[in-house]
């Protein structure tokens, strides 16, 4: 645990990612399917001094497992890619468009 300032620390924490991918090559539309799963520990800024009000902003959060999925298409002139990061605190998705000329 690191020591930013007086009462303010953040633990140093290590994330293990683990995903697959499957790549449709003989489909009409090269598809791609992904998945996967990562460790989120608790790495946040938390407040340990005895300032009530900083203590309850600045918490000790849970730690936290991610789920991922995707889909992509991939053509001559164009790509689709579509992603989404779901956990209990926060889910959040993605989507990715490149057009090639």
């Amino acid at each position: 645990m690191d020591v930013l300032l007086d009462g303010f620390v953040v633990g140093d924490a290590d994330e293990i990612h683990f995903g697959l991918e499957y790549y449709f090559l003989r489909a009409a539309f090269p598809l791609a399917v992904r998945a996967g799963a990562w460790y989120d520990p608790d790495h946040s800024l938390r407040f340990e001094g005895e300032n009530l009000a900083f203590k309850a902003i600045f918490r000790p959060r849970s730690d936290e497992l991610h789920y991922t999925f995707g889909v992509g298409i991939s053509r001559q002139s164009y790509q689709v890619h579509f992603a989404v990061d779901l956990s209990q605190r926060v889910s959040t998705g993605s989507l990715s468009l490149i057009y090639r000329f």
